[in-house]
């Protein structure tokens, strides 16, 4: 009798990794997917909170905002981020697979924290959405 395995066995074996492999990897990316945007939402929640509380320390004697961009969030110092001191930005990469919409850029004023404007923004990845409202007394809420 000769030692090794048959096709057959060789072709069982290949389906079942086959079909483990179908099973696990959606299921793998999805929860990355899940992971990532819920991590998103976590850095721009503290990122919103961050230049409430230096407007409302009046850190460096300036107003403080989050602006979203082409594929990053910059916090800044300034009255606008096209007025902000360059040299104070912290920015992070948004993730390609979230999309935020609402307003571009927010701006709490020094002292009172109040923000210029109120609003929303909705962070979107697939069919996943989470809304993050800011109003007119700077409450975040999420």
């Amino acid at each position: 009798m000769k030692k090794g395995f048959t096709l057959v066995e060789v072709l069982v074996v290949m389906a079942v990794i086959f079909f483990l492999a179908v099973i696990i990897i959606p299921v793998s990316l999805n929860f990355y997917n899940l992971q990532v945007f819920n991590e998103t939402h976590e850095q721009i929640i503290g990122l919103l909170k961050q230049a409430r509380s230096n407007a409302f320390i009046q850190k460096n004697n300036a107003d403080f905002g989050l602006y979203f961009g082409d594929k990053q969030m910059v916090l800044f110092q300034g009255p606008s981020y096209g007025q902000r001191d360059e040299s104070q930005d912290f920015s992070l990469k948004l993730p390609a697979l979230v999309e935020i919409s609402g307003f571009s850029e927010i701006v709490f004023s020094q002292g009172s924290a109040l923000p210029k404007q109120s609003g929303s923004l909705l962070i979107k990845s697939g069919q996943k959405q989470k809304e993050i409202i800011i109003n007119e007394q700077g409450l975040i809420s999420y």
